[in-house]
């Protein structure tokens, strides 16, 4: 689905993004896990004919 983010941002759904944390990796404040202070890099990846 395509949505306007500021370049430099990135959004994703849970509990997909789980995969991107640890376990512990939780707030203090709300026992919630810490989705906004993680860092992410995407790069390009070429498609196959079968892709």
């Amino acid at each position: 689905m395509p949505y306007d983010l500021p370049r430099g941002s990135a959004a994703g759904y849970m509990p997909e993004m789980n995969v991107l944390l640890g376990a512990a990796d939780l707030s203090t404040q709300s026992d919630q896990p810490l989705m906004k202070s993680i860092r992410v890099r995407v790069t390009r990846v070429a498609v196959g004919v079968g892709g």
